[in-house]
């Protein structure tokens, strides 16, 4: 899989694509939906698929008050396109200045001429262009006009539910992980390097890594019961993502994770949570032994789950 970091870097224009365009946070169900209809059409046409998507996040550009979070990282978003079998993603730098392009300009100097694009595939709700006035009609008739196929992928509708990222970061955040699993197709998880704590996990008989999370997006604080894999490894596992009040006042969140039955050296090394179900809501103990016997209890709980 080729990557192109900007639409313009590319030396000279493709011999001809089927294009997607979007943000792809976290490629769930919803938006592998549509990498499939964009490979179904280029095959069909003999020609090669492009993902063409945006960084940083315009939502984060456009609104940094709101601190919007990603549900995945630009690499993990990469990977994933890989294993869908995309053949070259575009990663256009977003700016304001991008942002107020207007519709014409953007699919005739962006998308049509330096892809050479034959066909375009979006989503059911796709806009483009300053202020998103590029809606359907607009878009089909530049298509039209420049003898580009143009299809929508409808919406994909699970349990009932519109599979969107909005809908997961919300279940994520109301702990339903099992739920949000189902729309991304997967456990959500996150990576992160592993870095020296303060030894308080392994003084209570449970040594924890401690996570600085490569992701941006984190579950509700509480505790987790999942997989954790590193160097090709993995093995059952427990997180907590919160502050530990019982210890601590500063509120800053750390995720953690204690692995059953195992007591490895793991600083430096990237590993990965994968959030399998919710076990309990974070809580403040009155002390280190109330909190011993808690998680005695998380680490049964746990069991149950594997078993």
């Amino acid at each position: 899989m080729e990557i192109f970091r900007g639409v313009h870097t590319l030396n000279r224009p493709l011999p001809g694509s089927v294009v997607t365009i979007g943000n792809f946070d976290g490629v769930h169900l919803g938006h592998q939906k549509i990498v499939s209809d964009l490979q179904d059409m280029a095959r069909r046409l003999g020609l090669t698929t492009v993902v063409f998507s945006f960084s940083p996040h315009p939502r984060r550009v456009l609104f940094p008050q709101l601190d919007f979070k990603c549900l995945s990282t630009e690499k993990e978003q990469l990977a994933r396109f890989e294993e869908l079998g995309v053949d070259k993603v575009v990663i256009e730098p977003f700016s304001r200045a991008v942002s107020q392009l207007s519709p014409q300009r953007f699919f005739n100097e962006w998308i049509l001429k330096p892809l050479a694009a034959q066909g375009l595939v979006v989503g059911y709700d796709f806009s483009f262009g300053a202020n998103r006035e590029g809606n359907f009609e607009i878009l089909q008739s530049l298509c039209e006009c420049a003898g580009v196929e143009l299809r929508t992928t409808s919406a994909l509708r699970i349990a009932g539910e519109i599979v969107s990222s909005s809908r997961i970061r919300k279940l994520l955040l109301e702990s339903q992980v099992e739920k949000a699993a189902l729309l991304l197709g997967r456990p959500f998880s996150i990576v992160g390097l592993v870095k020296k704590g303060d030894g308080r996990g392994k003084s209570l008989g449970f040594p924890t890594a401690n996570l600085e999370v490569e992701g941006e997006f984190l579950p509700r604080s509480g505790v987790y019961f999942g997989k954790a894999k590193w160097q090709g490894r993995s093995d059952w596992a427990i997180a907590n993502i919160g502050s530990r009040p019982t210890f601590y006042s500063d509120g800053q969140v750390q995720p953690e994770v204690h692995i059953l039955e195992q007591d490895v050296n793991l600083y430096g090394t990237s590993l990965e949570f994968e959030f399998h179900a919710h076990l309990r809501s974070e809580k403040k103990f009155a002390g280190p032994n109330e909190l011993i016997e808690q998680i005695k209890i998380d680490v049964q709980q746990a069991r149950n789950h594997i078993q």
